[in-house]
């Protein structure tokens, strides 16, 4: 009699063994979220922080970070093959000339520019008729200065921008 409870005793068990892995609660299956930076730096830790913890995956997300230079990374985001775009200054130039993408977040306590003038200049309308210095044609820093200056009721016409940041760190033409 002992011996057909242990060997009932031995089935059951082999039985559960064998069947807990079809009551296992399933992983749902998780959307991807296509995420591109526009280089690797500092400013891109929280994605890899967030990735690496978990964080996208309990929201239901399967990370794919790769990194674009902004025109391959803008074109592929009006395209639909990205969810996100981390480049903000690309993205919100392209915005002000109209292209349809939002800039959701920035991530900062303090603006990335400043205007910084001779102590002659007290408010902005005092730079009617003045040199401005920009960085690059068409740059971040000079589309957002231009930008300040048009909400500040100066006309593109009513100063000039004089561009000394043509080359790019570790020498021209890199």
């Amino acid at each position: 009699m002992m011996r057909i409870k242990h060997k009932a005793i031995v089935t059951v068990l082999f039985f559960l063994i064998q069947v807990n892995p079809l009551f296992a609660q399933q992983k749902p299956k998780l959307r991807p979220l296509h995420i591109a930076l526009a280089n690797h730096s500092v400013s891109m830790t929280a994605i890899y922080v967030a990735k690496h913890l978990g964080i996208f995956e309990s929201y239901g997300y399967d990370p794919r970070v790769l990194v674009l230079e902004p025109r391959a990374g803008l074109a592929a985001l009006l395209a639909g093959e990205l969810d996100f775009y981390t480049a903000i200054g690309s993205t919100a130039r392209a915005a002000l000339r109209g292209v349809p993408v939002r800039v959701g977040l920035v991530a900062l306590n303090r603006s990335d520019f400043m205007l910084v003038a001779n102590k002659e200049i007290q408010s902005i309308e005092q730079i009617r008729g003045k040199l401005v210095g920009g960085y690059t044609p068409q740059g971040t820093e000079n589309v957002i200065l231009a930008e300040m200056l048009r909400r500040k009721g100066l006309r593109a016409d009513e100063y000039k921008i004089i561009n000394s940041g043509t080359a790019r760190a570790g020498g021209a033409g890199k």
